[in-house]
């Protein structure tokens, strides 16, 4: 089997912990940023986990990487940039 056809395929959806992963952040100063408008807001609401869970945060990969090309701005300004980034 060639090894392109062994990889795993890349997930359009990034949960809160590989969010976590990717900028290189602790989950206690994502949530804080995430609080204080300083990250994209996660994309298509909150899904319900399992029982006894709190709802689970997705973020687009393409929107967060476009979002990190873009400098990091805060939400407010990235809203009013994002159509220009994400394609």
């Amino acid at each position: 089997m060639p090894a392109a056809a062994r990889e795993q395929p890349v997930s359009l959806l990034l949960t809160f912990t590989e969010v976590c992963a990717l900028l290189g952040r602790s989950a206690s100063s994502l949530r804080r940023d995430l609080d204080t408008g300083r990250l994209p807001a996660p994309s298509g609401g909150m899904r319900k986990r399992g029982r006894g869970r709190g709802p689970a945060l997705y973020w687009e990969r393409r929107e967060l990487m476009a979002w990190v090309a873009a400098g990091r701005p805060d939400r407010r300004a990235w809203e009013k940039i994002r159509a220009r980034h994400v394609k």
